[in-house]
Protein backbone atom coordinates (compact mmCIF):
# COMPACT_ATOMS: atom_id res chain seq x y z
CA UNK A 1 0.00 0.00 0.00
CA UNK A 2 1.78 2.96 -0.94
CA UNK A 3 0.10 5.33 1.71
CA UNK A 4 2.72 8.30 3.28
CA UNK A 5 2.88 5.99 6.62
CA UNK A 6 5.45 3.71 4.39
CA UNK A 7 6.26 6.81 2.40
CA UNK A 8 10.18 6.85 4.16
CA UNK A 9 10.58 3.47 4.19
CA UNK A 10 9.34 2.58 0.72
CA UNK A 11 11.09 6.11 -1.10
CA UNK A 12 14.66 5.48 0.53
CA UNK A 13 14.88 1.88 -1.04
CA UNK A 14 13.91 3.30 -4.26
CA UNK A 15 16.50 6.08 -4.38
CA UNK A 16 19.18 3.73 -3.17
CA UNK A 17 18.12 1.53 -6.05
CA UNK A 18 18.81 3.88 -8.19
CA UNK A 19 22.52 4.58 -6.55
CA UNK A 20 23.83 7.50 -4.69
CA UNK A 21 21.88 10.06 -7.15
CA UNK A 22 18.24 9.75 -5.97
CA UNK A 23 19.77 8.68 -2.56
CA UNK A 24 21.53 11.78 -2.22
CA UNK A 25 18.44 14.06 -3.47
CA UNK A 26 15.98 11.89 -0.87
CA UNK A 27 14.68 15.26 -0.34
CA UNK A 28 12.89 16.10 -3.47
CA UNK A 29 11.82 12.71 -3.86
CA UNK A 30 9.72 12.99 -0.93
CA UNK A 31 8.31 16.25 -1.47
CA UNK A 32 6.91 14.75 -5.05
CA UNK A 33 5.42 11.98 -3.31
CA UNK A 34 4.10 13.77 -0.93
CA UNK A 35 2.41 16.42 -2.94
CA UNK A 36 -0.01 13.59 -4.04
CA UNK A 37 -1.13 13.76 -0.34
CA UNK A 38 -1.56 16.98 0.81
CA UNK A 39 -0.24 20.60 -0.37
CA UNK A 40 2.08 22.20 1.44
CA UNK A 41 3.33 25.47 2.11
CA UNK A 42 6.65 27.28 1.33
CA UNK A 43 7.82 26.16 5.02
CA UNK A 44 6.26 23.43 5.53
CA UNK A 45 8.08 21.77 2.34
CA UNK A 46 11.59 23.50 3.86
CA UNK A 47 10.71 21.44 7.00
CA UNK A 48 10.55 18.19 5.06
CA UNK A 49 13.26 18.78 2.75
CA UNK A 50 15.13 19.16 6.34
CA UNK A 51 13.90 15.98 7.97
CA UNK A 52 14.93 13.52 4.44
CA UNK A 53 18.28 15.24 4.80
CA UNK A 54 18.17 14.58 8.40
CA UNK A 55 17.07 10.58 7.70
CA UNK A 56 19.64 9.91 5.14
CA UNK A 57 22.34 11.39 7.27
CA UNK A 58 21.05 9.17 9.76
CA UNK A 59 20.39 6.03 7.65
CA UNK A 60 23.70 5.83 6.04
CA UNK A 61 25.92 6.33 8.87
CA UNK A 62 23.75 3.73 11.21
CA UNK A 63 21.65 1.95 8.78
CA UNK A 64 22.61 1.09 5.40
CA UNK A 65 26.19 -1.06 6.52
CA UNK A 66 23.85 -3.34 7.96
CA UNK A 67 22.36 -3.87 5.07
CA UNK A 68 25.84 -4.33 3.54
CA UNK A 69 26.62 -7.12 6.13
CA UNK A 70 23.06 -8.95 5.17
CA UNK A 71 23.60 -8.86 1.51
CA UNK A 72 27.31 -9.80 2.27
CA UNK A 73 26.19 -12.69 4.42
CA UNK A 74 23.17 -14.13 2.00
CA UNK A 75 25.11 -13.74 -1.03
CA UNK A 76 27.93 -16.17 0.57
CA UNK A 77 25.08 -18.77 2.18
CA UNK A 78 23.54 -18.58 -1.72
CA UNK A 79 27.04 -19.54 -3.30
CA UNK A 80 27.85 -22.02 -0.72
CA UNK A 81 24.66 -23.62 -0.47
CA UNK A 82 24.67 -23.02 3.30
CA UNK A 83 21.34 -21.75 3.45
CA UNK A 84 19.03 -23.39 5.97
CA UNK A 85 15.56 -22.99 6.75
CA UNK A 86 16.55 -21.82 10.43
CA UNK A 87 18.68 -19.14 8.54
CA UNK A 88 16.38 -18.15 6.26
CA UNK A 89 14.38 -17.21 9.31
CA UNK A 90 16.93 -15.46 11.17
CA UNK A 91 17.20 -13.59 7.88
CA UNK A 92 13.58 -12.68 8.14
CA UNK A 93 14.02 -11.34 11.39
CA UNK A 94 17.21 -9.21 10.93
CA UNK A 95 15.02 -7.23 8.07
CA UNK A 96 12.20 -6.86 10.30
CA UNK A 97 14.49 -5.42 13.24
CA UNK A 98 16.06 -3.21 10.08
CA UNK A 99 12.63 -2.10 9.24
CA UNK A 100 11.77 -1.31 12.97
CA UNK A 101 14.62 0.67 13.21
CA UNK A 102 13.39 2.93 10.27
CA UNK A 103 9.96 3.08 11.86
CA UNK A 104 11.45 4.35 15.34
CA UNK A 105 13.53 6.84 14.07
CA UNK A 106 10.69 8.08 12.08
CA UNK A 107 7.80 8.11 14.70
CA UNK A 108 10.12 10.14 17.13
CA UNK A 109 11.24 12.53 14.35
CA UNK A 110 8.22 13.62 12.35
CA UNK A 111 5.66 15.10 14.48
CA UNK A 112 7.45 18.10 14.22
CA UNK A 113 6.58 17.68 10.27
CA UNK A 114 2.52 18.19 11.61
CA UNK A 115 2.71 20.61 13.90
CA UNK A 116 1.66 23.27 11.26
CA UNK A 117 -0.64 21.62 9.63
CA UNK A 118 -4.05 23.86 9.23
CA UNK A 119 -7.20 21.37 9.18
CA UNK A 120 -7.94 21.47 5.36
CA UNK A 121 -4.31 19.99 5.19
CA UNK A 122 -5.34 17.23 7.77
CA UNK A 123 -8.19 16.76 5.47
CA UNK A 124 -6.43 16.16 2.89
CA UNK A 125 -4.43 14.03 4.23
CA UNK A 126 -6.63 11.58 5.39
CA UNK A 127 -9.16 11.76 1.67
CA UNK A 128 -5.98 11.11 0.05
CA UNK A 129 -4.74 8.29 1.92
CA UNK A 130 -8.25 6.45 2.42
CA UNK A 131 -8.74 6.60 -1.88
CA UNK A 132 -5.20 5.27 -1.92
CA UNK A 133 -6.48 2.26 0.43
CA UNK A 134 -9.76 2.08 -1.44
CA UNK A 135 -7.48 1.56 -4.36
CA UNK A 136 -5.44 -1.16 -3.71
CA UNK A 137 -8.23 -2.73 -1.84
CA UNK A 138 -9.62 -3.29 -5.85
CA UNK A 139 -7.03 -4.71 -7.16
CA UNK A 140 -8.35 -8.56 -8.09
CA UNK A 141 -6.44 -11.38 -7.05
CA UNK A 142 -4.95 -11.91 -10.92
CA UNK A 143 -3.71 -8.47 -10.96
CA UNK A 144 -1.99 -9.31 -7.31
CA UNK A 145 -0.51 -12.58 -8.51
CA UNK A 146 0.68 -11.02 -11.73
CA UNK A 147 2.55 -8.15 -9.38
CA UNK A 148 3.97 -10.85 -7.74
CA UNK A 149 5.30 -13.09 -10.79
CA UNK A 150 6.90 -9.71 -12.13
CA UNK A 151 8.95 -9.50 -8.84
CA UNK A 152 9.98 -12.95 -8.65
CA UNK A 153 10.94 -12.56 -12.04
CA UNK A 154 13.27 -9.97 -11.43
CA UNK A 155 15.03 -12.24 -9.18
CA UNK A 156 14.99 -15.74 -11.10
CA UNK A 157 14.21 -15.01 -14.59
CA UNK A 158 11.89 -17.13 -16.66
CA UNK A 159 10.13 -19.55 -13.63
CA UNK A 160 9.78 -22.62 -14.22
CA UNK A 161 6.30 -24.82 -13.45
CA UNK A 162 7.28 -25.62 -10.24
CA UNK A 163 7.78 -22.20 -9.35
CA UNK A 164 4.60 -20.92 -10.80
CA UNK A 165 2.61 -23.58 -8.56
CA UNK A 166 4.81 -22.53 -5.50
CA UNK A 167 3.58 -19.08 -5.89
CA UNK A 168 0.12 -19.54 -6.55
CA UNK A 169 0.15 -21.33 -3.21
CA UNK A 170 1.96 -18.32 -1.99
CA UNK A 171 -0.83 -15.87 -3.30
CA UNK A 172 -3.50 -17.78 -1.92
CA UNK A 173 -1.95 -18.42 1.42
CA UNK A 174 -1.84 -14.53 0.99
CA UNK A 175 -5.55 -14.46 0.16
CA UNK A 176 -6.57 -16.10 3.02
CA UNK A 177 -4.59 -13.72 5.19
CA UNK A 178 -6.52 -10.48 3.21
CA UNK A 179 -9.50 -10.24 5.46
CA UNK A 180 -6.91 -10.18 8.91
CA UNK A 181 -4.85 -7.63 6.53
CA UNK A 182 -8.39 -5.47 5.46
CA UNK A 183 -9.42 -5.14 9.06
CA UNK A 184 -6.59 -4.03 10.14
CA UNK A 185 -6.79 -1.71 7.69
CA UNK A 186 -9.81 -0.53 8.25
CA UNK A 187 -8.70 -0.31 11.81
CA UNK A 188 -5.91 1.44 11.30
CA UNK A 189 -8.32 4.52 9.01
CA UNK A 190 -10.85 4.93 12.02
CA UNK A 191 -7.84 5.91 14.16
CA UNK A 192 -6.22 7.88 11.55
CA UNK A 193 -9.66 9.56 10.84
CA UNK A 194 -10.11 10.24 15.11
CA UNK A 195 -6.95 11.69 14.91
CA UNK A 196 -7.15 14.27 12.04
CA UNK A 197 -10.69 15.21 13.37
CA UNK A 198 -9.55 16.33 16.78
CA UNK A 199 -10.26 19.94 16.81
CA UNK A 200 -7.29 22.44 17.07
CA UNK A 201 -8.57 25.35 18.99
CA UNK A 202 -6.92 27.15 22.30
CA UNK A 203 -7.93 26.16 25.80
CA UNK A 204 -7.40 28.54 29.02
CA UNK A 205 -4.98 26.71 31.69
CA UNK A 206 -3.98 28.51 34.80
CA UNK A 207 -4.11 31.87 33.23
CA UNK A 208 -2.24 30.74 30.18
CA UNK A 209 -3.43 30.36 26.82
CA UNK A 210 -2.19 26.53 25.52
CA UNK A 211 -2.47 25.41 21.88
CA UNK A 212 -3.08 22.44 21.46
CA UNK A 213 -1.57 22.30 17.74
CA UNK A 214 1.44 20.19 18.94
CA UNK A 215 -1.21 17.56 20.85
CA UNK A 216 -2.77 16.84 17.36
CA UNK A 217 0.42 16.68 15.52
CA UNK A 218 1.67 14.18 17.78
CA UNK A 219 -1.64 12.52 17.92
CA UNK A 220 -1.88 11.85 14.17
CA UNK A 221 2.00 10.88 13.86
CA UNK A 222 1.33 8.24 16.32
CA UNK A 223 -1.82 6.89 14.27
CA UNK A 224 0.38 6.66 10.97
CA UNK A 225 2.78 4.45 12.48
CA UNK A 226 0.42 2.43 14.35
CA UNK A 227 0.04 0.38 11.21
CA UNK A 228 3.32 -0.94 11.79
CA UNK A 229 2.38 -2.43 15.70
CA UNK A 230 1.85 -6.19 15.20
CA UNK A 231 1.27 -6.81 18.85
CA UNK A 232 -2.42 -7.03 18.47
CA UNK A 233 -1.86 -9.62 14.84
CA UNK A 234 -1.02 -13.19 14.55
CA UNK A 235 2.72 -14.19 13.05
CA UNK A 236 2.47 -13.98 9.40
CA UNK A 237 5.19 -15.82 7.56
CA UNK A 238 6.21 -16.26 3.43
CA UNK A 239 9.89 -18.09 4.57
CA UNK A 240 8.28 -21.57 3.48
CA UNK A 241 7.63 -20.63 -0.33
CA UNK A 242 10.53 -18.55 -0.60
CA UNK A 243 13.11 -20.97 0.54
CA UNK A 244 10.94 -23.16 -2.00
CA UNK A 245 11.37 -20.97 -5.12
CA UNK A 246 14.93 -21.19 -3.96
CA UNK A 247 15.08 -24.94 -3.94
CA UNK A 248 13.18 -25.14 -7.33
CA UNK A 249 15.77 -23.00 -9.29
CA UNK A 250 18.27 -24.19 -11.56
CA UNK A 251 21.82 -23.12 -11.80
CA UNK A 252 20.74 -20.41 -14.36
CA UNK A 253 18.34 -19.04 -12.23
CA UNK A 254 20.58 -19.14 -9.51
CA UNK A 255 23.20 -17.15 -10.93
CA UNK A 256 20.82 -14.52 -11.77
CA UNK A 257 19.90 -14.22 -8.35
CA UNK A 258 23.22 -14.09 -6.74
CA UNK A 259 23.61 -11.21 -9.84
CA UNK A 260 20.73 -9.50 -8.64
CA UNK A 261 22.41 -9.07 -5.34
CA UNK A 262 25.90 -8.42 -6.51
CA UNK A 263 23.74 -4.97 -8.01
CA UNK A 264 22.52 -4.29 -4.54
CA UNK A 265 26.05 -4.83 -3.17
CA UNK A 266 27.20 -2.28 -5.61
CA UNK A 267 24.36 0.32 -5.22
CA UNK A 268 24.80 -0.07 -1.89
CA UNK A 269 28.64 0.92 -1.60
CA UNK A 270 27.86 3.90 -4.12
CA UNK A 271 25.50 4.87 -1.27
CA UNK A 272 27.92 4.60 1.33
CA UNK A 273 30.61 6.41 -0.63
CA UNK A 274 28.97 10.08 -0.75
Amino acid sequence: MRVLTLLFITLFLYACSFGSTLYNNFDYVVLWQVSDYVSLTKEQKRLFRRASKDFIDWHRQHELPKYQQLIFQLEKDLRNNTLTHIKAQQYQQNIRLLRNNLVHYLEDHTPSLFTGFTEKQYNQLLKNITKQVSENNARTQQERRENSVERWQRWYGELNPEQELTINRLQQKRQDQWPIWEERTKNWLTQLERATSSTIQLETTTGRSVNLQNEKANKVNQALWSIFDNRNYQYYSEIDEIMQLWLQSDESQKQHVLEELEEIKLLIEDCLAT
